[in-house]
This record gives C-alpha cells, structure tokens and sequence, in this order.
C-alpha cells in the first residue's frame, strides 16, 4: 500500500510539471553490473542491475523524474547447518545458494555539465523506496548419510529506502538519442530491523540509451 502510494504521488508531481510550455522529455535504460567495494562478502561478486529513468528537463541542464532499479545476485554457501542431529552424532553441514534481490523505486535529481559538444558529465542524485530479500535455500547433509533435508531460511535485512548520488556520462549519437554509461556511486540505505553496515561505495559499469523528445 504504501508503494502504490509513493507511485502515485511521484505521477501526480510530473503530471503537474508536464503541463508547462514545452517540457523535454526523456527515458534512459539501463543495464549492467556493479561491485560493492565497501562490503568484504561480497567483494568477488558483481551483482546484475538494470535501471530505468523517465524524466522532464526543468532547465536546459537540470532533470528530474522517477527512477526504478533491481539488482539480483546468487552466491553459493555452505558449512556447518544449525540443524543438528538430537543426542549428538556425525555433524550435519549445508549447500546451498544466497540470493539477494533488491526493487527500488523513487525520485531522481540530475544536473549536466557539458564537456564537449557531444558529450556530458551528469551527477545524479536519488531517493527511493527499497524492497531487499535476503534468501538462503538448499540442502542439509546428514553426516554420511547421502539423503539430505531441504531448507530455506530468509535473513532479516529489511530495509525501507536509500538515498545516494552515482556519477555518469552521456553521448550525443542523434538530437534525440544519446548513449550513457555509469561508473561510480555511493549508496545509503535505511533500514527497519537490519542493523549492520548501510553505506556502500560501488563501481558500476552500466550502459544504456537515452531517448529525448522536446
């Protein structure tokens, strides 16, 4: 409820900012990777993204609009289960994989900077609401039994939104379509019961196609 919600205020804002003279418009997707360099466990992994901007230019080099991204990743586990065998025995262990998903949606604050005159640098600066899952599945091992117990337990990582600013470039192909590319960012996440570490630095390396309509 309170996403639909947070949609439907975010609408009702660009709604009001379309009915001005002669708004420019905008939609960039894009797709890619990133690494969180700040967060030792996940360190050799890269996580996949996919991002998409709708967005009006206010001034000539200032945008704002609605930002969705989701990022996934699986990494394998294992070791000793907290499952274990009553009056003792051969120790039990767990396989298994940890996903962790994440849906984000929000606002967006961008302002470009010409560096020629094809390309631009634009910082962007977001708000969103997050959604994260945390989910380990797999199987328990009992001793040297070769028979193994399913499970699936989901850790509490419950975040309810983050902030951040990310850095990107732009290129002119046409009047109307540019190519884009994301290469840093820093990401602050607020959370509900998850008390751990919430600030990340992050190498993205995202591309993507912006269409502009004027």
């Amino acid at each position: 409820m309170k996403l639909i919600l947070l949609i439907c205020i975010i609408l009702c804002v660009l709604f009001s900012q379309a009915q001005r003279p002669k708004p420019g418009f905008y939609i960039n997707p894009n797709f890619g990777s990133f690494r969180l360099t700040t967060d030792n466990s996940n360190i050799n992994n890269s996580p996949i993204m996919f991002e998409g901007k709708i967005g009006i230019m206010r001034k000539k080099n200032i945008g704002v609009g609605i930002l969705f991204s989701s990022s996934s990743q699986s990494t394998p586990t294992s070791g000793r289960s907290s499952i274990q065998p009553p009056g003792g025995g051969p120790v039990w262990t767990r396989q298994g994989t940890l996903r962790h998903k994440a849906t984000a949606i929000g606002i967006f604050y961008e302002r470009f900077i010409s560096l020629s005159k094809k390309m631009d640098l634009f910082p962007s600066a977001y708000l969103q609401y997050l959604a994260f899952t945390d989910i380990e599945s797999g199987n328990v091992i009992a001793g040297p039994d070769p028979s193994a117990i399913l499970y699936e337990r989901e850790n509490l990582r419950r975040y309810i939104g983050r902030l951040g600013l990310n850095i990107n470039l732009q290129y002119r192909i046409s009047p109307s379509v540019l190519a884009t590319i994301r290469f840093g960012q820093i990401d602050c996440r607020l959370w509900y019961k998850y008390h751990g570490q919430n600030v990340f630095l992050e190498l993205p390396l995202l591309v993507g196609i912006k269409y502009s309509v004027n």
